[in-house]
């Protein structure tokens, strides 16, 4: 019979770099309080308890034991990924203090519910539940959980045995899904669930400031419809710049803005993205604090902490002044002063093609601005190319063609949508074959073989235009290109 461990220092210490050491630098208990990722797979772990000792814990794997409850998290605050698959997982404790939890695994357990994760609902990026096998027979979606999950974008629900998950399209931000090996009893029940991320994405690129700001008010518009609470921060008009990169901006949970400068006092840096938390408010009946606890609400609310009581209270009864944000990198919470939202952010459902660089982008995205008639043939393809290598996997990228028909490319757009449309278009030639093919490989063949030989194939198209089919058509362009001598 295997002996059931317990999670202990000597235990944690074995699964750190330096216990392989003859003569450790540090004191065992130093060296476990600097660890930021920890190993404790397969030890036939049956409870979670002992992390007293990690504070700085950020990736922690459990999987391969025989956890039965997932709690004792309250010493891992900073936790941002936990992995917890083929355990005996049966329910969810408390779990409210991981608010900086981004990618939880919990595949192969016995969870009856989502309805304990809504302790985490504001954090979570990826969730992983397949194969449950919980006592009732079927995983329960729980859609009020699942309207809770803003910034959720991966989910797996694999295997669970279930007939209908029309729940799931109360995720406004999932990009990925994978809902395969499930009983699901129509195809009209899928639908509606992955109609929101067929062709709109809320990561897009483009390379002007007037596309950027069309795009992001659409999606802005569009989420703050459905979310609890929106606070809007008008755009300054001081000045032409600002007024040629501003919009005005609706502020909800979930919305994703981009740091256009860098303020190392707050730790935000040019460039790094941030999701909003949330809006501070002062708690149920704080007219009866004290003014030391006043002051401490104050600050909490990004305000002045300054003055007697009387200022105090008329400060904090004032509009909202601030708003808490979480980096995407560090998981860290940051409170902002409401009134410093243009000078230091903007909206990211879609940003520039300068802001990407330096982006890895991970789900599906949008190019839009694809065209840019009004660049030399270096900087155009020197921006496809920047707009293009952000992702990660070929089939996340999109392309939004829209932007022919705002530069007179009427037959270009149509050439791409019958080629698109036909599946047989392979080996037949539409009539316009001519002007059409020979103007797209005028367009396309430099930055495409440039693409290719940095990558070894083409990226491509959206909605409109598939990888397969975009790569048949320049093949096809040059074949017919060749044939005319």
């Amino acid at each position: 019979m295997v002996r059931v461990q317990r999670i202990t220092p000597e235990l944690l210490l074995a699964s750190t770099s330096q216990a392989k050491m003859s003569k450790p630098r540090d004191r065992p208990d130093v060296i476990l309080s600097k660890q930021s990722h920890l190993s404790l797979d397969n030890k036939h772990i049956k409870e979670i308890d002992g992390l007293t000792g990690c504070p700085l814990l950020r990736v922690l794997y459990l999987f391969d034991n025989q956890i039965e409850v997932l709690d004792g998290m309250q010493d891992v605050p900073h936790l941002t990924h936990l992995y917890l698959q083929h355990n005996q997982i049966r329910a969810i404790g408390d779990i409210t203090m991981l608010r900086k939890l981004q990618k939880l695994y919990l595949n192969g357990n016995r969870i009856p519910s989502l309805e304990p994760l809504a302790a985490v609902s504001q954090s979570l990026v990826e969730l992983h539940v397949s194969s449950q096998r919980p006592p009732e027979g079927i995983l329960h979606l729980s859609p009020e959980t699942l309207q809770r999950m803003h910034v959720l974008r991966v989910l797996s629900i694999a295997n669970n045995r279930l007939t209908d998950i029309t729940p799931l399209r109360l995720l406004r931000a999932l990009q990925i899904l994978d809902a395969s090996r499930n009983i699901l009893e129509s195809l009209a029940a899928v639908l509606p669930v992955v109609e929101n991320f067929t062709d709109e994405t809320t990561y897009n690129i483009a390379y002007t400031h007037k596309t950027r700001r069309v795009v992001n008010s659409y999606y802005m518009n569009k989420y703050a419809a459905l979310a609890d609470e929106v606070v809007e921060v008008l755009a300054p008009t001081k000045t032409e710049e600002q007024l040629h990169k501003c919009q005005d901006v609706k502020l909800f949970a979930g919305a994703p803005i981009i740091a256009i400068r860098t303020v190392k006092k707050m730790k935000v840096y040019n460039t790094e993205m941030f999701d909003v938390v949330e809006f501070p408010r002062p708690p149920t009946g704080w007219h009866n604090a004290t003014l030391t606890q006043l002051k401490v609400i104050a600050q909490k609310m990004c305000l002045s902490s300054s003055g007697n009581k009387a200022e105090l209270v008329e400060r904090i009864e004032n509009k909202e002044s601030a708003f808490v944000i979480r980096s995407r990198r560090s998981g860290e919470e940051i409170h902002v002063p409401l009134e410093r939202f243009h000078d230091m952010f903007r909206i990211a459902y879609c940003i520039t093609v300068h802001q990407s660089q330096g982006q890895t982008i991970r789900e599906r995205y949008t190019i839009f601005d694809w065209y840019l008639p009004f660049l030399k043939d270096e900087e155009r393809a020197r921006a496809k190319y920047v707009a293009l290598s952000r992702g990660t996997r070929k089939d996340h990228v999109q392309i939004d063609t829209s932007d022919s028909v705002l530069y007179g490319d009427d037959v270009l757009k149509s050439f791409i949508e019958h080629v698109v449309l036909n599946d047989d278009y392979v080996g037949d030639k539409p009539d316009f074959e001519t002007f059409a093919m020979r103007h797209m490989l005028d367009k396309h063949h430099a930055w495409a073989v440039e693409i290719r030989a940095k990558h070894n194939e083409l990226f491509v198209p959206r909605g409109m235009c598939t990888l397969a089919v975009y790569t048949e058509l320049i093949d096809a362009v040059m074949e017919v290109r060749s044939d005319a001598g």
